[in-house]
């Protein structure tokens, strides 16, 4: 499965004796110069971009604050409404629809 545009499938060689171990590493996470490393089988990977697909109510694979605040729900950590402002100014948006977070920010 197609993990996204900033997704690279890495293997990192181990001292001796010891097996290569594969990571995906999403390189400039956010917009930023930043990459994430994920040590983990691709396929589980792939598993999270199935759910994180299930997640997203907009067609361009970002989740929305709206959608986000329906993972704190389904996680049994529901916000409260006064919660809202603070994720809007964090999240830099300006309705709850708007679209925030790309699936390697989702993995990060």
């Amino acid at each position: 499965e197609d993990l996204g545009d900033h997704a690279f499938l890495e293997e990192q060689r181990r001292t001796a004796g010891q097996p290569e171990q594969k990571a995906v590493v999403f390189r400039g996470v956010g917009g930023t110069d930043k990459d994430v490393v994920i040590r983990d089988s691709p396929e589980a990977i792939a598993a999270m971009k199935g759910v994180f697909k299930r997640l997203c109510t907009s067609s361009r694979e970002m989740l929305s604050v709206s959608d986000i605040k329906k993972v704190h729900s389904l996680l049994g950590e529901p916000l409260d409404e006064s919660d809202v402002p603070a994720m809007l100014e964090f999240f830099k948006a300006s309705v709850e629809s708007d679209l925030v977070v790309t699936f390697d920010m989702f993995m990060s």
